[in-house]
Protein backbone atom coordinates (compact mmCIF):
# COMPACT_ATOMS: atom_id res chain seq x y z
CA UNK A 1 0.00 0.00 0.00
CA UNK A 2 1.07 3.58 -0.63
CA UNK A 3 1.33 5.27 2.71
CA UNK A 4 1.98 8.82 3.91
CA UNK A 5 5.62 8.80 2.87
CA UNK A 6 7.67 7.56 -0.04
CA UNK A 7 7.80 8.66 -3.64
CA UNK A 8 4.04 9.01 -4.21
CA UNK A 9 2.76 12.37 -5.49
CA UNK A 10 2.63 15.08 -2.82
CA UNK A 11 4.36 12.73 -0.37
CA UNK A 12 6.24 15.45 1.51
CA UNK A 13 3.21 17.73 1.78
CA UNK A 14 1.07 14.85 3.02
CA UNK A 15 3.66 13.70 5.54
CA UNK A 16 3.99 17.22 6.91
CA UNK A 17 0.23 17.66 7.22
CA UNK A 18 -0.36 14.30 8.85
CA UNK A 19 2.42 15.08 11.32
CA UNK A 20 0.50 18.14 12.49
CA UNK A 21 -2.89 16.45 12.79
CA UNK A 22 -4.44 15.21 15.99
CA UNK A 23 -5.91 11.71 16.09
CA UNK A 24 -9.40 13.21 16.03
CA UNK A 25 -8.57 15.31 12.97
CA UNK A 26 -7.25 12.22 11.21
CA UNK A 27 -10.47 10.35 11.79
CA UNK A 28 -12.31 13.49 10.71
CA UNK A 29 -10.74 13.24 7.26
CA UNK A 30 -12.26 9.78 7.01
CA UNK A 31 -15.79 11.16 7.55
CA UNK A 32 -18.25 12.08 4.81
CA UNK A 33 -21.60 13.62 5.73
CA UNK A 34 -24.63 14.38 3.60
CA UNK A 35 -25.98 17.88 3.11
CA UNK A 36 -29.75 18.11 3.17
CA UNK A 37 -30.94 20.17 0.25
CA UNK A 38 -34.16 21.41 1.86
CA UNK A 39 -32.39 23.68 4.33
CA UNK A 40 -29.89 26.46 3.85
CA UNK A 41 -26.64 27.37 5.60
CA UNK A 42 -26.90 27.24 9.37
CA UNK A 43 -30.31 25.54 9.33
CA UNK A 44 -31.55 22.09 10.27
CA UNK A 45 -29.27 19.11 9.74
CA UNK A 46 -26.77 21.22 7.83
CA UNK A 47 -25.71 22.71 11.15
CA UNK A 48 -23.96 19.41 11.93
CA UNK A 49 -21.98 19.64 8.69
CA UNK A 50 -20.91 23.21 9.44
CA UNK A 51 -19.98 22.48 13.06
CA UNK A 52 -17.95 19.42 12.12
CA UNK A 53 -16.16 21.25 9.30
CA UNK A 54 -15.31 24.16 11.62
CA UNK A 55 -13.76 21.74 14.09
CA UNK A 56 -11.61 20.19 11.36
CA UNK A 57 -13.40 16.87 11.78
CA UNK A 58 -14.87 16.45 8.30
CA UNK A 59 -13.28 15.26 5.08
CA UNK A 60 -16.11 15.31 2.56
CA UNK A 61 -19.71 16.31 1.93
CA UNK A 62 -22.10 14.76 -0.56
CA UNK A 63 -25.37 16.00 -2.04
CA UNK A 64 -24.51 19.70 -1.90
CA UNK A 65 -24.48 21.60 -5.19
CA UNK A 66 -24.03 25.20 -6.28
CA UNK A 67 -21.10 27.53 -5.51
CA UNK A 68 -23.20 29.49 -3.04
CA UNK A 69 -23.38 26.45 -0.77
CA UNK A 70 -20.11 24.69 -1.56
CA UNK A 71 -18.10 27.89 -1.11
CA UNK A 72 -19.93 28.60 2.16
CA UNK A 73 -18.94 25.23 3.58
CA UNK A 74 -15.46 25.40 2.08
CA UNK A 75 -14.76 28.76 3.73
CA UNK A 76 -15.67 27.27 7.10
CA UNK A 77 -13.26 24.37 6.57
CA UNK A 78 -10.41 26.39 5.04
CA UNK A 79 -10.66 29.64 7.00
CA UNK A 80 -12.06 28.58 10.37
CA UNK A 81 -10.66 25.12 11.10
CA UNK A 82 -7.24 24.70 12.75
CA UNK A 83 -5.40 23.24 9.75
CA UNK A 84 -7.56 24.62 6.94
CA UNK A 85 -7.87 21.33 5.05
CA UNK A 86 -10.41 21.74 2.22
CA UNK A 87 -13.53 19.64 1.87
CA UNK A 88 -14.21 17.26 -1.01
CA UNK A 89 -17.70 17.64 -2.53
CA UNK A 90 -19.29 14.60 -4.19
CA UNK A 91 -22.53 13.68 -5.94
CA UNK A 92 -24.04 10.81 -7.92
CA UNK A 93 -23.60 12.08 -11.47
CA UNK A 94 -24.52 8.94 -13.36
CA UNK A 95 -25.53 9.99 -16.88
CA UNK A 96 -25.37 13.74 -17.04
CA UNK A 97 -25.56 16.81 -14.82
CA UNK A 98 -27.54 19.71 -16.32
CA UNK A 99 -27.47 17.89 -19.65
CA UNK A 100 -29.03 14.42 -19.40
CA UNK A 101 -27.52 11.62 -21.48
CA UNK A 102 -29.00 8.13 -22.03
CA UNK A 103 -28.77 5.77 -19.06
CA UNK A 104 -25.56 3.71 -18.85
CA UNK A 105 -27.25 0.51 -20.06
CA UNK A 106 -28.38 2.38 -23.16
CA UNK A 107 -24.88 3.75 -23.63
CA UNK A 108 -23.57 0.19 -23.54
CA UNK A 109 -25.95 -0.65 -26.38
CA UNK A 110 -23.93 1.70 -28.59
CA UNK A 111 -20.85 -0.53 -28.19
CA UNK A 112 -18.92 2.74 -28.52
CA UNK A 113 -16.63 3.92 -25.67
CA UNK A 114 -16.86 7.40 -27.15
CA UNK A 115 -20.48 7.68 -25.97
CA UNK A 116 -19.79 7.40 -22.20
CA UNK A 117 -16.65 9.46 -22.70
CA UNK A 118 -18.63 12.36 -24.17
CA UNK A 119 -21.18 12.04 -21.36
CA UNK A 120 -18.37 12.25 -18.80
CA UNK A 121 -16.69 15.23 -20.45
CA UNK A 122 -19.89 17.28 -20.51
CA UNK A 123 -20.91 16.18 -17.01
CA UNK A 124 -17.50 16.96 -15.53
CA UNK A 125 -17.45 20.48 -16.92
CA UNK A 126 -20.96 21.25 -15.70
CA UNK A 127 -20.45 19.68 -12.28
CA UNK A 128 -17.03 21.19 -11.52
CA UNK A 129 -18.32 24.66 -12.34
CA UNK A 130 -21.16 24.05 -9.88
CA UNK A 131 -18.77 23.41 -7.00
CA UNK A 132 -18.39 19.64 -7.24
CA UNK A 133 -15.14 17.66 -7.30
CA UNK A 134 -16.19 14.03 -7.37
CA UNK A 135 -18.78 11.75 -8.94
CA UNK A 136 -19.82 8.31 -7.70
CA UNK A 137 -19.51 6.86 -11.20
CA UNK A 138 -18.95 4.91 -13.34
CA UNK A 139 -20.77 1.84 -12.14
CA UNK A 140 -19.32 -1.30 -13.72
CA UNK A 141 -21.21 -4.10 -12.02
CA UNK A 142 -21.43 -6.92 -14.54
CA UNK A 143 -24.82 -8.58 -14.28
CA UNK A 144 -26.83 -11.27 -16.03
CA UNK A 145 -29.93 -10.42 -14.01
CA UNK A 146 -32.47 -8.06 -15.69
CA UNK A 147 -34.78 -8.24 -12.68
CA UNK A 148 -32.16 -6.26 -10.77
CA UNK A 149 -33.10 -2.59 -11.04
CA UNK A 150 -29.54 -1.37 -11.09
CA UNK A 151 -28.89 -3.07 -14.40
CA UNK A 152 -30.00 0.32 -15.77
CA UNK A 153 -26.86 1.83 -14.23
CA UNK A 154 -24.47 -0.79 -15.57
CA UNK A 155 -23.03 -1.84 -18.89
CA UNK A 156 -24.84 -5.19 -18.84
CA UNK A 157 -23.58 -8.74 -18.94
CA UNK A 158 -20.21 -8.64 -20.68
CA UNK A 159 -17.01 -7.96 -18.66
CA UNK A 160 -15.01 -6.85 -21.69
CA UNK A 161 -17.58 -4.28 -22.80
CA UNK A 162 -17.98 -3.03 -19.23
CA UNK A 163 -14.21 -2.69 -18.94
CA UNK A 164 -13.89 -0.68 -22.16
CA UNK A 165 -16.76 1.64 -21.26
CA UNK A 166 -15.55 2.13 -17.68
CA UNK A 167 -12.00 2.98 -18.68
CA UNK A 168 -13.24 5.48 -21.27
CA UNK A 169 -15.54 7.19 -18.79
CA UNK A 170 -12.87 7.36 -16.07
CA UNK A 171 -10.39 9.00 -18.44
CA UNK A 172 -13.00 11.47 -19.65
CA UNK A 173 -14.16 12.47 -16.16
CA UNK A 174 -10.60 12.97 -14.92
CA UNK A 175 -8.67 14.09 -17.99
CA UNK A 176 -4.93 14.60 -17.78
CA UNK A 177 -5.12 17.03 -14.85
CA UNK A 178 -7.66 16.67 -12.05
CA UNK A 179 -7.04 20.26 -11.02
CA UNK A 180 -8.44 21.52 -14.34
CA UNK A 181 -11.67 23.52 -14.00
CA UNK A 182 -13.61 21.06 -16.15
CA UNK A 183 -12.58 17.74 -14.59
CA UNK A 184 -13.74 15.72 -11.58
CA UNK A 185 -12.59 12.60 -9.77
CA UNK A 186 -14.29 9.35 -10.77
CA UNK A 187 -15.35 6.46 -8.53
CA UNK A 188 -15.41 2.83 -9.69
CA UNK A 189 -18.37 1.10 -8.07
CA UNK A 190 -19.40 -1.23 -6.52
CA UNK A 191 -16.43 -3.32 -5.44
CA UNK A 192 -17.22 -6.11 -6.00
CA UNK A 193 -19.73 -8.63 -7.49
CA UNK A 194 -22.78 -6.50 -6.64
CA UNK A 195 -24.31 -7.49 -9.98
CA UNK A 196 -24.51 -11.10 -8.86
CA UNK A 197 -27.16 -10.47 -6.19
CA UNK A 198 -29.29 -13.59 -5.90
CA UNK A 199 -32.70 -13.37 -7.55
CA UNK A 200 -31.96 -9.84 -8.70
CA UNK A 201 -32.91 -8.64 -5.23
CA UNK A 202 -30.97 -5.52 -4.38
CA UNK A 203 -28.38 -5.83 -1.59
CA UNK A 204 -28.78 -9.60 -1.56
CA UNK A 205 -25.98 -12.07 -0.97
CA UNK A 206 -23.54 -13.10 -3.70
CA UNK A 207 -22.04 -16.58 -3.64
CA UNK A 208 -19.19 -16.50 -6.14
CA UNK A 209 -16.24 -18.72 -6.94
CA UNK A 210 -12.73 -17.36 -7.33
CA UNK A 211 -12.81 -18.12 -11.05
CA UNK A 212 -16.08 -16.25 -11.54
CA UNK A 213 -14.86 -13.34 -9.44
CA UNK A 214 -11.67 -13.06 -11.48
CA UNK A 215 -13.18 -13.64 -14.92
CA UNK A 216 -16.54 -11.89 -14.66
CA UNK A 217 -16.70 -9.27 -11.93
CA UNK A 218 -13.15 -7.98 -11.45
CA UNK A 219 -11.98 -7.15 -15.01
CA UNK A 220 -13.89 -3.84 -15.34
CA UNK A 221 -12.47 -2.65 -12.02
CA UNK A 222 -8.96 -3.58 -13.09
CA UNK A 223 -9.50 -1.58 -16.27
CA UNK A 224 -10.68 1.41 -14.23
CA UNK A 225 -7.64 1.20 -11.94
CA UNK A 226 -5.36 0.97 -14.96
CA UNK A 227 -7.11 4.07 -16.33
CA UNK A 228 -6.18 5.93 -13.14
CA UNK A 229 -9.52 6.02 -11.32
CA UNK A 230 -9.21 8.21 -8.22
CA UNK A 231 -11.59 6.34 -5.91
CA UNK A 232 -13.43 3.04 -5.52
CA UNK A 233 -16.71 2.41 -3.69
CA UNK A 234 -17.31 -0.75 -1.67
CA UNK A 235 -20.39 -2.82 -2.46
CA UNK A 236 -23.44 -3.49 -0.29
CA UNK A 237 -23.46 -7.24 -0.89
CA UNK A 238 -21.67 -10.09 0.79
CA UNK A 239 -19.07 -12.09 -1.11
CA UNK A 240 -19.27 -15.74 -0.12
CA UNK A 241 -20.62 -14.74 3.27
CA UNK A 242 -18.31 -11.77 3.92
CA UNK A 243 -19.77 -8.25 3.55
CA UNK A 244 -17.77 -6.30 0.97
CA UNK A 245 -17.21 -3.44 3.43
CA UNK A 246 -15.33 -5.82 5.72
CA UNK A 247 -13.51 -7.94 3.17
CA UNK A 248 -9.72 -7.42 3.35
CA UNK A 249 -9.12 -9.97 0.60
CA UNK A 250 -10.80 -7.79 -2.04
CA UNK A 251 -10.35 -4.24 -0.69
CA UNK A 252 -6.73 -4.62 0.37
CA UNK A 253 -5.36 -7.87 -1.04
CA UNK A 254 -6.60 -7.47 -4.60
CA UNK A 255 -7.29 -3.75 -5.01
CA UNK A 256 -4.48 -2.10 -3.09
CA UNK A 257 -1.73 -4.70 -2.95
CA UNK A 258 -2.14 -6.80 -6.08
CA UNK A 259 -3.25 -3.93 -8.35
CA UNK A 260 -1.33 -1.12 -6.63
CA UNK A 261 -4.35 1.18 -6.35
CA UNK A 262 -3.19 4.40 -4.66
CA UNK A 263 -6.55 6.18 -4.46
CA UNK A 264 -9.02 5.72 -1.63
CA UNK A 265 -11.99 3.46 -0.95
CA UNK A 266 -15.26 5.09 0.11
CA UNK A 267 -18.08 3.19 1.72
CA UNK A 268 -21.51 3.16 0.16
CA UNK A 269 -24.31 5.01 1.99
CA UNK A 270 -24.16 3.76 5.63
CA UNK A 271 -22.36 0.69 4.33
CA UNK A 272 -20.16 0.58 7.42
CA UNK A 273 -23.17 0.71 9.73
CA UNK A 274 -24.87 -2.07 7.79
CA UNK A 275 -22.17 -4.50 8.86
CA UNK A 276 -24.29 -4.74 12.00
CA UNK A 277 -27.40 -5.67 10.01
CA UNK A 278 -25.34 -8.30 8.18
CA UNK A 279 -24.66 -9.88 11.58
CA UNK A 280 -20.95 -9.43 10.91
CA UNK A 281 -20.24 -6.62 13.40
CA UNK A 282 -21.34 -6.59 17.01
CA UNK A 283 -21.84 -2.83 17.25
CA UNK A 284 -20.75 0.49 15.75
CA UNK A 285 -17.22 0.31 17.13
CA UNK A 286 -16.80 -3.19 15.73
CA UNK A 287 -18.17 -2.06 12.35
CA UNK A 288 -15.68 0.81 12.23
CA UNK A 289 -12.80 -1.49 13.15
CA UNK A 290 -13.70 -4.13 10.60
CA UNK A 291 -14.20 -1.70 7.73
CA UNK A 292 -11.04 0.35 8.23
CA UNK A 293 -8.87 -2.72 8.74
CA UNK A 294 -10.39 -4.30 5.63
CA UNK A 295 -9.47 -1.30 3.48
CA UNK A 296 -12.32 1.23 3.61
CA UNK A 297 -10.77 4.71 3.84
CA UNK A 298 -13.80 7.01 4.04
CA UNK A 299 -17.13 6.38 5.77
CA UNK A 300 -20.20 7.74 4.02
CA UNK A 301 -22.95 9.13 6.29
CA UNK A 302 -22.66 6.75 9.25
CA UNK A 303 -20.12 7.93 11.83
CA UNK A 304 -18.62 4.87 13.51
CA UNK A 305 -14.99 5.69 12.75
CA UNK A 306 -15.39 9.27 13.94
CA UNK A 307 -17.30 8.15 17.03
CA UNK A 308 -15.11 5.22 18.08
CA UNK A 309 -11.83 5.55 16.19
CA UNK A 310 -9.79 7.25 18.90
CA UNK A 311 -10.66 4.55 21.42
CA UNK A 312 -10.09 1.76 18.91
CA UNK A 313 -6.65 3.19 18.14
CA UNK A 314 -5.77 3.49 21.83
CA UNK A 315 -6.82 -0.12 22.39
CA UNK A 316 -4.72 -1.33 19.47
CA UNK A 317 -7.75 -2.54 17.51
CA UNK A 318 -6.86 -0.12 14.71
CA UNK A 319 -3.23 0.45 13.78
CA UNK A 320 -1.60 3.87 13.42
CA UNK A 321 -0.12 2.93 10.06
CA UNK A 322 -3.52 1.93 8.65
CA UNK A 323 -5.08 5.17 9.90
CA UNK A 324 -2.32 7.32 8.42
CA UNK A 325 -2.53 5.41 5.15
CA UNK A 326 -6.26 6.16 4.85
CA UNK A 327 -5.72 9.83 5.64
CA UNK A 328 -2.86 10.05 3.12
CA UNK A 329 -5.01 8.59 0.36
CA UNK A 330 -7.74 11.17 0.94
CA UNK A 331 -5.32 14.09 1.21
CA UNK A 332 -3.57 12.97 -1.98
CA UNK A 333 -6.78 13.34 -3.97
CA UNK A 334 -7.39 16.78 -2.50
CA UNK A 335 -3.91 17.83 -3.59
CA UNK A 336 -4.43 16.33 -7.05
CA UNK A 337 -7.68 18.26 -7.41
CA UNK A 338 -5.83 21.47 -6.59
CA UNK A 339 -8.06 22.19 -3.60
CA UNK A 340 -5.25 23.46 -1.39
CA UNK A 341 -4.40 26.12 -3.99
CA UNK A 342 -7.93 26.86 -5.31
CA UNK A 343 -10.51 25.63 -2.82
CA UNK A 344 -13.42 27.75 -4.05
CA UNK A 345 -15.61 27.48 -7.13
CA UNK A 346 -15.60 30.51 -9.43
CA UNK A 347 -19.14 31.84 -9.08
CA UNK A 348 -18.70 33.99 -12.17
CA UNK A 349 -17.97 30.95 -14.34
CA UNK A 350 -20.74 28.63 -13.18
CA UNK A 351 -22.69 26.74 -15.83
CA UNK A 352 -26.40 26.81 -15.01
CA UNK A 353 -28.03 25.22 -18.06
CA UNK A 354 -27.25 22.86 -20.94
CA UNK A 355 -25.30 24.64 -23.65
CA UNK A 356 -25.91 24.21 -27.35
CA UNK A 357 -22.88 21.94 -27.81
CA UNK A 358 -23.89 19.90 -24.74
CA UNK A 359 -27.40 19.36 -26.08
CA UNK A 360 -25.95 18.37 -29.43
CA UNK A 361 -23.66 15.86 -27.72
CA UNK A 362 -26.57 14.35 -25.81
CA UNK A 363 -28.66 14.12 -28.97
CA UNK A 364 -25.83 12.41 -30.83
CA UNK A 365 -25.34 9.99 -27.94
CA UNK A 366 -29.06 9.16 -27.93
CA UNK A 367 -28.92 8.41 -31.64
CA UNK A 368 -25.97 6.08 -31.09
CA UNK A 369 -27.76 4.28 -28.23
CA UNK A 370 -31.10 3.48 -29.83
CA UNK A 371 -31.61 -0.15 -30.81
CA UNK A 372 -33.76 -1.32 -33.70
CA UNK A 373 -35.14 -4.69 -32.64
CA UNK A 374 -36.84 -5.47 -35.94
CA UNK A 375 -38.29 -3.68 -38.96
CA UNK A 376 -40.94 -5.94 -40.49
CA UNK A 377 -42.23 -4.64 -43.78
CA UNK A 378 -39.64 -1.86 -43.85
CA UNK A 379 -42.00 0.54 -42.09
CA UNK A 380 -39.01 2.51 -40.83
CA UNK A 381 -37.78 5.12 -41.37
CA UNK A 382 -40.98 7.14 -41.26
CA UNK A 383 -41.44 9.84 -43.86
CA UNK A 384 -41.90 13.42 -42.71
CA UNK A 385 -44.41 13.66 -45.55
CA UNK A 386 -46.81 11.17 -43.93
CA UNK A 387 -50.30 12.63 -44.07
CA UNK A 388 -51.59 11.51 -40.67
CA UNK A 389 -49.99 10.00 -37.59
CA UNK A 390 -51.44 8.53 -34.40
CA UNK A 391 -49.21 8.69 -31.32
CA UNK A 392 -50.56 6.43 -28.58
CA UNK A 393 -49.42 4.76 -25.38
CA UNK A 394 -48.74 5.89 -21.81
CA UNK A 395 -45.37 7.38 -22.70
CA UNK A 396 -46.48 9.24 -25.82
CA UNK A 397 -47.00 12.54 -23.98
CA UNK A 398 -44.88 11.74 -20.92
CA UNK A 399 -41.73 13.56 -19.83
CA UNK A 400 -40.69 10.46 -17.83
CA UNK A 401 -38.03 9.65 -20.41
CA UNK A 402 -34.80 10.49 -18.61
CA UNK A 403 -34.36 7.27 -16.63
CA UNK A 404 -33.15 6.50 -13.14
CA UNK A 405 -30.50 8.47 -11.24
CA UNK A 406 -31.09 11.76 -13.00
CA UNK A 407 -29.08 14.75 -11.79
CA UNK A 408 -30.36 18.26 -10.91
CA UNK A 409 -30.84 19.17 -14.56
CA UNK A 410 -33.96 17.04 -14.83
CA UNK A 411 -35.96 19.52 -12.71
CA UNK A 412 -35.22 22.55 -14.84
CA UNK A 413 -34.75 20.87 -18.19
CA UNK A 414 -37.33 18.09 -18.65
CA UNK A 415 -37.44 15.77 -21.62
CA UNK A 416 -39.31 16.70 -24.78
CA UNK A 417 -42.23 14.32 -25.19
CA UNK A 418 -42.37 11.92 -28.11
CA UNK A 419 -45.67 13.51 -29.14
CA UNK A 420 -44.17 16.99 -29.30
CA UNK A 421 -41.10 15.67 -31.10
CA UNK A 422 -43.25 13.98 -33.75
CA UNK A 423 -45.24 17.16 -34.29
CA UNK A 424 -42.04 19.15 -34.65
CA UNK A 425 -40.48 16.63 -37.05
CA UNK A 426 -43.59 16.36 -39.24
CA UNK A 427 -45.22 19.80 -39.14
CA UNK A 428 -47.41 19.13 -42.16
CA UNK A 429 -48.88 15.92 -40.78
CA UNK A 430 -52.13 15.61 -38.89
CA UNK A 431 -51.04 14.17 -35.54
CA UNK A 432 -53.56 12.64 -33.16
CA UNK A 433 -52.95 11.40 -29.63
CA UNK A 434 -54.61 8.96 -27.23
CA UNK A 435 -52.80 7.33 -24.27
CA UNK A 436 -54.89 4.16 -24.40
CA UNK A 437 -53.69 2.85 -21.04
CA UNK A 438 -51.75 4.02 -18.02
CA UNK A 439 -48.13 2.96 -17.50
CA UNK A 440 -48.92 0.55 -14.66
CA UNK A 441 -52.71 0.40 -14.47
CA UNK A 442 -54.98 -2.43 -15.59
CA UNK A 443 -57.77 -0.22 -16.94
CA UNK A 444 -58.29 -0.91 -20.67
CA UNK A 445 -61.15 1.55 -21.11
CA UNK A 446 -59.02 3.93 -23.18
CA UNK A 447 -57.94 1.33 -25.75
CA UNK A 448 -60.98 1.79 -28.06
CA UNK A 449 -60.14 5.49 -28.50
CA UNK A 450 -56.53 4.63 -29.39
CA UNK A 451 -57.72 1.95 -31.82
CA UNK A 452 -60.16 4.33 -33.51
CA UNK A 453 -57.35 6.85 -33.94
CA UNK A 454 -55.07 4.17 -35.41
CA UNK A 455 -57.72 3.11 -37.95
CA UNK A 456 -57.82 6.61 -39.44
CA UNK A 457 -54.05 7.25 -39.42
CA UNK A 458 -51.49 6.42 -42.07
CA UNK A 459 -49.13 5.26 -39.34
CA UNK A 460 -49.38 4.68 -35.58
CA UNK A 461 -46.52 5.15 -33.14
CA UNK A 462 -47.07 3.20 -29.90
CA UNK A 463 -44.87 4.44 -27.06
CA UNK A 464 -44.71 2.00 -24.13
CA UNK A 465 -42.28 0.97 -21.40
CA UNK A 466 -41.42 1.26 -17.71
CA UNK A 467 -41.68 4.29 -15.43
CA UNK A 468 -38.27 5.37 -14.18
CA UNK A 469 -39.41 4.75 -10.60
CA UNK A 470 -39.44 0.98 -11.11
CA UNK A 471 -35.87 0.91 -12.41
CA UNK A 472 -32.63 1.72 -10.62
CA UNK A 473 -31.62 1.11 -7.03
CA UNK A 474 -34.02 -0.88 -4.82
CA UNK A 475 -36.33 -1.41 -7.81
CA UNK A 476 -36.33 -5.16 -8.34
CA UNK A 477 -39.01 -6.64 -10.60
CA UNK A 478 -40.19 -10.25 -10.60
CA UNK A 479 -42.08 -9.92 -13.91
CA UNK A 480 -40.16 -8.60 -16.91
CA UNK A 481 -43.23 -8.05 -19.09
CA UNK A 482 -44.51 -4.58 -19.94
CA UNK A 483 -46.30 -3.24 -16.84
CA UNK A 484 -50.07 -2.93 -16.65
CA UNK A 485 -52.19 -3.33 -19.77
CA UNK A 486 -49.63 -2.03 -22.25
CA UNK A 487 -49.32 -5.38 -24.01
CA UNK A 488 -53.08 -5.39 -24.60
CA UNK A 489 -52.80 -1.93 -26.18
CA UNK A 490 -50.13 -3.12 -28.63
CA UNK A 491 -52.20 -6.17 -29.55
CA UNK A 492 -55.26 -4.03 -30.20
CA UNK A 493 -53.33 -1.66 -32.45
CA UNK A 494 -51.79 -4.60 -34.32
CA UNK A 495 -55.26 -6.10 -34.84
CA UNK A 496 -56.33 -3.06 -36.88
CA UNK A 497 -54.06 -4.21 -39.68
CA UNK A 498 -52.80 -0.67 -40.12
CA UNK A 499 -49.02 0.11 -40.18
CA UNK A 500 -47.56 0.76 -36.74
CA UNK A 501 -44.26 0.95 -34.87
CA UNK A 502 -43.56 0.38 -31.20
CA UNK A 503 -41.15 2.58 -29.26
CA UNK A 504 -39.87 1.05 -25.99
CA UNK A 505 -38.79 3.26 -23.10
CA UNK A 506 -37.22 0.92 -20.56
CA UNK A 507 -34.39 0.61 -18.08
CA UNK A 508 -33.87 -3.16 -18.37
CA UNK A 509 -34.40 -5.91 -20.94
CA UNK A 510 -38.11 -6.75 -21.16
CA UNK A 511 -39.98 -9.81 -22.43
CA UNK A 512 -41.89 -8.14 -25.26
CA UNK A 513 -41.95 -10.81 -28.00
Amino acid sequence: MTGASGTAPYASEITDLIGRMTVEEKFGQLQQLSWTGDTGPGEGQTHEVETTARAGLLGSVLNVTGPRYTNHLQRIAVEESRLGIPLLFGLDIIHGYWTTFPIPLAQAASFDPGVPARDAEVSAGEARSDGLHWTFAPMMDVTHEPRWGRIAESGGEDPYLNARLAAAKVRAYQGDDLAAPDRIAACAKHFVAYGGAEGGRDYNTVDVSEARLRNLYLPPFKAAVDAGVATVMAAFNTISGVPAHADPRTLTGILKEEWGFDGFVVSDWTGVHELIAHGFAADGADAGRLSLNAGVDMEMVSTHLADHGTRLLAEGRIGQERLDDAVARILRLKFRLGLFERPYADESAVITAPTGPARAAAREAAARCMVLLKNDGDVLPLSTGTGSLAVVGPFAASTDLLGTWIAPGADGFPAVTVLDAVRAAAPAAEVGHAPGVEAQGQDTGGIPEAVALARTADMTIVVVGEPAEITGEAATRADLALPGAQRELIAAIAATGRPFVVVLVNGRPLTVA
